[in-house]
């Protein structure tokens, strides 16, 4: 599991080695959850307390290109380690977008068709995706920390309290639906994450323990 923040880049983060709470200049007491994985610090004047996004090195980042591909719409390529590339989109109705990330910075390497049809109708599946969570839940509810009795409660919630999807997709047809928020303290800080090749269901994965890159 990859997670991508602008946070890591900034003169004024601070890293202790508690991976569940980093803190900066601007949030000295834990940068929010929401904001640190959604947030666009880059894009914004300010963060907090009067303090805005300011680059480890003093460059201008000037590495941002967007395009607008004719199956996707609007992609904008992200800075990120040698290794990796990863371009954002927007989904209609959601804050969030998609990711998709590649070993190349070749967008052609990527399955577009396959990434728009699911985008397309990514509502769909955001379902299919809390429906496979609600079954794991009365069948595997050790994944989620929790006693056969509670799990069986929270799979009869109308509503589960997995929130703030996240669809990122990778080579070939490989790709997860990353419930980023629940009120339930699972998975923290990065979610749950339910992955899939092509429409098989391949895991579903308490990112609790993921590494961070550093850019």
């Amino acid at each position: 599991m990859v997670v991508f923040s602008d946070c890591m880049e900034c003169e004024h983060f601070c890293y202790d080695g508690n991976q569940h709470k980093c803190c900066c200049e601007a949030y000295p007491d834990g940068i929010p959850r929401k904001w640190y994985l959604e947030g666009r610090p880059k894009k914004v004047k300010e963060c907090n307390n009067g303090i805005g996004f300011k680059p480890e090195c003093n460059e201008d980042l000037d590495m941002d290109e967007t395009l607008n591909h004719p199956k996707l719409g609007k992609l904008e390529y992200l800075e990120s380690p040698e290794q990796i590339h990863c371009w954002h989109g927007e989904l209609e109705g959601s804050e969030l977008g998609f990711d998709i990330i590649l070993e190349t910075s070749k967008l052609d390497e990527a399955d577009t068709d396959f990434i728009a049809k699911i985008t397309s109708d990514w509502k769909a599946y955001e379902e299919k995706a809390l429906a496979v969570l609600r079954e794991k839940l009365t069948s595997e509810p050790e994944l989620f920390g929790l006693s056969k009795e509670d799990a069986d409660s929270l799979s009869k919630l109308k509503a589960l309290p997995f929130n703030c999807p996240q669809f990122t997709f990778y080579e070939n047809k490989e790709w997860a639906i990353i419930f980023l928020e629940n009120n339930l303290g699972i998975g923290e800080p990065f979610g749950i994450s339910v992955n899939y090749d092509g429409e098989m269901l391949t895991g579903v994965y308490d990112l609790s323990d993921a590494e961070e890159i550093d850019w």
